[in-house]
C-alpha cells in the first residue's frame, strides 16, 4: 500500500527566549551523515501508486517499505509517502518508527545547549563533570565522546539488554560504561558508550535525568509531539523475516530508547527537529555551525570527492555552504536516516521497519516538494 501526502502542515516552532527568531543560519552548510546510503545497487523500479504526486518521486528499489519525507528548512512545504505494511497494518505518514542511532543527535544537542549556557566546553575533560570515574576515563574530552574518538565501544553489545534497560538514568549506566578501558584514543571507533557517557554529563550538569531533559528542552521547543522513548501501540517495530519466512521483532528494537538511540518518531517530527536545530530554537547559530562542521575527518573521501567525517554528534560531508550533515542508524530489522543539504536547505528523512532495502538518498535530495502536484 502506498500513501502519498503533500504540504503536511508543520507545527509552528516555539522560539527560544535566549535566541531571537532573526538568528537564522543563512550561510550555514547543511550536510549529511557520510554513511547515509546512496542509490540502491540493484536497478530500481517504481513503487506502486495511484497518485499524480508519484511523478515527483524517484524510482524506489524493489521491496522498499518505509516512510520518506522531503522538505526544506525554511518553509513548511513537505512531501511525504508511506509504502508497505507494518506488523500487518499499513504504514502511514503518521506512523512512528524506531529511529535507532538518530537519537545520538538529541544527546549531542543537549550537550550543545549546556555549551551555550557556559556550563560545559567541548574541550572539557570528562573528569571535570564526572570526577568519580577511573583516571583513564576522566582524561577523555567531551569532544572525543561526540566524535567517536574516545576509544570506547558499545555498552549495548557488551552487556545484556535486560540489564541495560533496568537502569533508569545515564548516570546509573556508568558502571557498565567503564567496564572496559578506552583503547586507541584519538582514532575513530563508532561508540554507543561515548554518547551514554555524554548523557551522564548532561544529567550531572543540568540536574535532570536524560529523558526529562530531552523531552523538555528538545522535543517540546521543537514541536516534536509524536516522539518518545518507549514503543507504543501502533508503532512500526523493527521487523526481521527469517529464511523460513517467520517474522520476528528483535529485542533491541522493542526496548526503551536512550542516549545512544532507539527512540520512536515520525518523519515529520524529524523534519521539525532539523528546522529547530538551525533556526535558533535549540542552539545558538555559532554552536549549531560548529557541531555540524567537520571536527574529525576520515578517509578515504567520498566518491564525489567530498571529505567526510564527524562533527559533534553529526556525520558530515564537505565544508562550508557545500556540506551535508545528519545521521544514519540501524538495528536489526530497521533503518533510519536524516540528511540536510546546506546549499538549498533540503531535508530528507527515510525511516523503515526493515533493513533489507535502502532508500535512494541522492535521488531524494533532488525532489522539489513545491513543484509536485497535489494528489
Amino acid at each position: 500500500m502506498t500513501e502519498i501526502s503533500r504540504k503536511q502542515p508543520m507545527k509552528p516552532i516555539q522560539k527560544s527566549a535566549r535566541v531571537a527568531a532573526a538568528c537564522a543560519l543563512g550561510a550555514i552548510a547543511l550536510a549529511s551523515s557520510p554513511a547515509f546510503a546512496g542509490a540502491a545497487a540493484s536497478p530500481p523500479t517504481a513503487a506502486p501508486t495511484t497518485s499524480a504526486a508519484a511523478a515527483c518521486w524517484p524510482p524506489l528499489p524493489p521491496g522498499w517499505e518505509g516512510v520518506l519525507l522531503v522538505g526544506h528548512l525554511r518553509d513548511t512545504d513537505v512531501l511525504q509517502r508511506a509504502d508497505g505494511p507494518s506488523s500487518g497494518a499499513p504504514l502511514t505518514t503518521d506512523t512512528r518508527l524506531n529511529i535507532a542511532s538518530l537519537g545520538k543527535m538529541f544527546t549531542a544537542v543537549a550537550v550543545g545547549q549546556l555549551v551555550d549556557a557556559g556550563r560545559v566546553r567541548f574541550d572539557d575533560p570528562v573528569g571535570r563533570h564526572l570526577p568519580e570515574l577511573p583516571a583513564e576515563f576522566r582524561a577523555l574530552t567531551v569532544a572525543q565522546l561526540l566524535t567517536h574518538t574516545a576509544g570506547l565501544g558499545s555498552y549495548l553489545e557488551e552487556h545484556a539488554l535486560e540489564r541495560v534497560e533496568a537502569l533508569p538514568t545515564a548516570r546509573s549506566l556508568l558502571p557498565l560504561l567503564t567496564a572496559q578501558a578506552p583503547r586507541d584514543i584519538g582514532q575513530w571507533r563508532y561508540s554507543n558508550t561515548g554518547f551514554a557517557m555524554a548523557a551522564a554529563i548532561v544529567e550531572t550538569v543540568s540536574g535532570l535525568d536524560y529523558e526529562r531533559y530531552v523531552r523538555e528542552r528538545i522535543f517540546a521547543p521543537a514541536g516534536m509531539t509524536s516522539t518518545g522513548f518507549a514503543p507504543a501501540p501502533g508503532d512500526a517495530l523493527p521487523t526481521v523475516v527469517t529464511a523460513d519466512g517467520k517474522v520476528r521483532h528483535p529485542a533491541i528494537g522493542r526496548m526503551r530508547g536512550g542516549p545512544a538511540g532507539g527512540a520512536f518518531a515520525t518523519a515529520a517530527d524529524l523534519h521539525r527537529f532539523a528546522r529547530a536545530l538551525l533556526d535558533g530554537t535549540l542552539l545558538l547559530p555559532a554552536t549549531a555551525t560548529q557541531m555540524t562542521s567537520l571536527q574529525h575527518e576520515m578517509g578515504p573521501r567520498r566518491a564525489d570527492g567530498l571529505p567526510r567525517g564527524w562533527g559533534y554528534g553529526f556525520g558530515v560531508a564537505g565544508h562550508g555552504s557545500g556540506r551535508m550533515f545528519g545521521h544514519v542508524g540501524g538495528v536489526p530489522g530497521a533503518t533510519a536516516a536524516l540528511r540536510i543539504r546546506a546549499a538549498d536547505g533540503r531535508v530528507v528523512v527515510a525511516l523503515a521497519p526493515q533493513d533489507r532495502v535502502t532508500a535512494p538518498a541522492s535521488a531524494l535530495l533532488e525532489v522539489q516538494p513545491a513543484s509536485c502536484k497535489a494528489p
